[in-house]
Formats: C-alpha cells, sequence, structure tokens
C-alpha cells in the first residue's frame, strides 16, 4: 500500500447520529435510552485510557447482576470496554501522528472510546458507527463526558456496499463470530470495502 493510502486499525467503538427513541412494542411508549443507559451504567476511569471517562457497566452496577430477562438492553455490548478497544485507544493517545489531521471512521465503535481519542488526537474528521441504536446514544453521553463532538453513523457499513473516503479506519472487537460477513473478509476485502487504496 502507499503511503497515502489508508491504515486499517483495530478498535471498538460508536458514534452517534441523534436517534428517535424506540417505542416499546408491548406498551407502546418510547424508550429513553439516554435515561436508562444513565442509570444502568456509573462513569469509570478504571481502564487503560483514564484520561477518557466513559459510562460502563461495572460491578456496581445494577445491570451487571440482572438476568437477560430482566435487563431493559439486548445485548449491551457498547457497555463493556473490550480488551481490544482499549488497546487501539491507548496506541491512539499514545501515537497521535497516526490521526492527526486525517479523515477517520470507528466500525463498531460500541462505548466510543477509539473515536473520542482521535478527536483528541487531533483528527480532521471523525465518525463513530454502530448499528446499535444504543450505543449509538452512549457515545453520545460518553462524547459529552469528554467534552468532545463526533458524527454518528448508524449504517451498516460492513454489510452495505457503502463505500467512504477515510484515511484511517479502526476496525477491532468485531472478529469474534466465526459466522460474521467481517470474519470471512480477507484483509485486501477490507481494505477495498472502506476505499483505501488511493
Amino acid at each position: 500500500m502507499k503511503n497515502k493510502a489508508f491504515r486499517l486499525i483495530a478498535s471498538s467503538l460508536t458514534l452517534r447520529k441523534i436517534a428517535k427513541p424506540k417505542r416499546n412494542i408491548t406498551t407502546g411508549c418510547q424508550v429513553d435510552w439516554r435515561h436508562h443507559i444513565i442509570e444502568q451504567t456509573e462513569v469509570s476511569t478504571n481502564h487503560l485510557t483514564p484520561e477518557i471517562p466513559l459510562r460502563l457497566i461495572t460491578r456496581n452496577c445494577p445491570l451487571w447482576h440482572q438476568k437477560e430477562d430482566e435487563s431493559v438492553f439486548k445485548d449491551p455490548f457498547w457497555a463493556f470496554y473490550w480488551p481490544g478497544g482499549q488497546a487501539l485507544t491507548r496506541f491512539i493517545l499514545d501515537h497521535p501522528e497516526v490521526v492527526r489531521g486525517r479523515s477517520v471512521l470507528d466500525v463498531g465503535s460500541g462505548c466510543g472510546a477509539s473515536a473520542i481519542a482521535a478527536v483528541k488526537s487531533g483528527a480532521s474528521q471523525v465518525t463513530a458507527n454502530d448499528i446499535d441504536l444504543v450505543a449509538i446514544e452512549a457515545i453520545h453521553l460518553n462524547c459529552e463526558l469528554n467534552s468532545v463532538t463526533i458524527a454518528t453513523s448508524l449504517d451498516d457499513l460492513i454489510g452495505s456496499q457503502n463505500r467512504g473516503n477515510w484515511e484511517v479506519v479502526f476496525l477491532g472487537d468485531m472478529f469474534y463470530d466465526r459466522n460474521s460477513q467481517i470474519e470471512c473478509m480477507s484483509g485486501q476485502d477490507l481494505c477495498r470495502k472502506f476505499n483505501i487504496y488511493r
């Protein structure tokens, strides 16, 4: 790949398209995800990037102790700061030159930590992408905690033909399901997918 070509970096993050509250099918009421996230998580700096406070599920949170059928959330992956995401975010903060002045896409952004680190490290534009509406809301809350603004997208960028023009793509903590589309892609396919050859 040429110098100007894309850099594909592993990560876990999510950023926010302002989402309409989801309607609860049973009651017809709208679900206030922001309220539930605040109620069920706590602000934590007990991770590899303590300079980025995040709303996460910890042992102190009610959600940690709930059974699946007791939780308002289905699969709250966004509420955990996965090891790969922590390592990537630490790398970005320690090596800001990787993103400084560049456009960044964080696919599967989750809690948004890597995207937040990219903004703090001087990226010219950052988009956090996640297909989970609640993750997008969590990213927004974490951006507020860190006094940053990030564009977000709910689009399925892995499963669609959508191509962007990003100089850096974070993609990590997404290789956990052998049946997923991303698991079946080669490095070259991923580079083509995100239009990283220039």
